[in-house]
């Protein structure tokens, strides 16, 4: 989630998957949820530097796709799962701190 992370921004830089063409789980949604649009793969493929191009992006995959919603989904329900089997195979207190570690918030 890194393309619309503050954190993630103050310590390598703002929307960088684009900048570096990178196809991360957001990007590779935005396009299949509109494959006859593009412009995530037009931008990709120009790799901005300037935020100009990397802000109409996200906010295209926020808006129009919503996958920052859907990839939130998806980190929910995968959590959710490994949860529901840590508990099955009778719990693991380090297990579950690293789960809370990696847990995401909208």
């Amino acid at each position: 989630m890194n393309l619309q992370s503050d954190q993630y921004t103050n310590t390598k830089g703002f929307a960088d998957d684009l900048s570096e063409g990178k196809f991360s789980f957001p990007i590779v949604h935005g396009i299949l949820e509109q494959p006859e649009n593009q412009l995530i793969m037009n931008i990709l493929q120009k790799r901005p530097k300037t935020p100009t191009l990397k802000h109409h992006a996200i906010e295209y995959l926020k808006n129009t796709t919503k996958s920052f919603d859907y990839t939130l989904a998806v980190l929910n329900k995968l959590e959710q799962q490994a949860r529901r089997e840590l508990e099955r195979l009778g719990g693991n207190p380090m297990l579950s701190a690293l789960l809370d570690k990696l847990h995401v918030d909208a």
